[in-house]
C-alpha cells in the first residue's frame, strides 16, 4: 500500500473537519476525535479514499507549454477508404 503524502493528509484532514462541522451538538469530543481518525484513515488509506482525494485535488497548473515539432512526412494527411493506388 502506498504511503500518503503531506498534501493528501493535509486536505483529508480538511475535508473531514468540513464534513464533520455541527456535529459538536450530537457527540462528545472523544467520539468526534474517534470518527475524524476513522474519516481520515479512510481516505488516505483505502482505494475508494484515495479516488476522492484525488478527485477533490485542484488541477495542475501548467507553467510551461512544451510544443512538438510536427514533420510534414509524418502525417501524410487522410486518404480514400476503398480506392485502390
Amino acid at each position: 500500500m502506498l504511503e500518503a503524502t503531506e498534501e493528501e493528509n493535509a486536505l483529508a484532514a480538511s475535508l473531514t473537519s468540513k464534513a464533520l462541522e455541527g456535529f459538536d451538538a450530537f457527540l462528545t469530543p472523544d467520539e468526534l476525535e474517534l470518527v475524524r481518525a476513522v474519516m481520515e484513515a479512510d481516505l488516505v488509506a483505502t482505494p475508494e479514499g484515495r479516488r476522492l482525494l484525488r478527485a477533490c485535488r485542484p488541477d495542475p497548473t501548467v507553467n510551461q507549454s512544451g510544443d512538438l515539432a510536427v514533420k510534414p512526412e509524418a502525417s501524410p494527411g487522410p486518404r480514400a477508404v476503398g480506392k485502390k493506388k
